[in-house]
């Protein structure tokens, strides 16, 4: 799973698609809200491009996972900026590409029964230039048939530090499914 899927890359999304799914999955939110923010991030061009007036765009797979990370970092009380400059820095680089992340989180083999979780460790308090210290990812079983949830709790707890766990393939999954509807 080296390269992007065509199912990833390839734009087949409207932004009125974008809005709807949005809106099903933070259904908790107000959704004045949840739209201003979407407006807002599309001004942060979270997604590489920003339309023009009357310029249609046709978002990715690949697109909307940023905007679910940025959104989901929102909850966190990330400041969206920083948020894209950390996006930025870590979609296609580094140890743990979030591209990567976001694609097997969906299409990697055995997701269904084996889901993956997306962890991040905020450092709001102790380093407000740089809040996330990292985000990583395990899979609810890990090779060794340990609970990687468990591994994780033991990894904060020794670290007496945040952890913040979200299940990735039961969220992207819901959220394909809301725009395909």
């Amino acid at each position: 799973m080296d390269g992007k899927s065509p199912a990833f890359t390839a734009p087949h999304y409207e932004y009125s698609a974008l809005e709807r799914a949005f809106l099903v999955f933070f259904k908790k939110t107000q959704p004045s809200r949840l739209l201003a923010r979407l407006k807002h991030l599309q001004r942060l061009k979270v997604v590489g491009v920003a339309p023009g007036k009357g310029q249609r765009i046709a978002y990715t797979r690949e697109q909307v996972c940023k905007l679910y990370l940025t959104l989901v970092m929102s909850e966190l009380m990330i400041e969206p900026t920083t948020t894209v400059r950390y996006i930025d820095a870590h979609w296609d680089k580094g140890l743990l590409r979030l591209s990567s992340l976001m694609r097997q989180a969906t299409e990697a083999p055995g997701v269904a029964d084996n889901p993956y979780y997306l962890t991040l460790q905020p450092t709001f308090m102790s380093n407000p230039t740089n809040p996330v210290a990292w985000i990583g990812r395990f899979r609810h079983y890990e090779k060794s048939g340990e609970l990687g949830v468990e591994l994780m709790i033991k990894r904060a707890e020794e670290a007496e530090t945040w952890l913040c766990i979200r299940n990735l393939t039961a969220d992207l999954t819901k959220l394909y499914n809301a725009l395909e509807s």
